[in-house]
């Protein structure tokens, strides 16, 4: 049980900072994320899309690394 709250703790604070990177990436940057002006993206905002999917990517497989171990620490707690 104290292992799975540790998992649980430590996806919740994955999960903050992944969203502040992402959002002070989108926010801080020169670089204009806005793909309504089709024309007005350069090549530094596509670097910028690929930098954010590996970030979702990365958040994607490291919950399920942790979800892997998380599940089996409450197994016969709530049955």
């Amino acid at each position: 049980m104290a292992r799975g709250s540790l998992y649980i703790a430590l996806l919740l604070l994955l999960t903050f900072i992944v969203v502040n990177v992402i959002r002070s990436i989108i926010s801080n940057s020169k670089v204009s994320f806005d793909v309504t002006n089709f024309f007005g993206l350069s090549v530094y905002t596509a670097i910028g899309f690929i930098i954010l999917a590996f970030l979702s990517f990365g958040f994607h497989y490291f919950s399920r690394i942790l979800f892997y171990y998380l599940f089996p620490a409450f197994r016969g707690v709530y049955t």
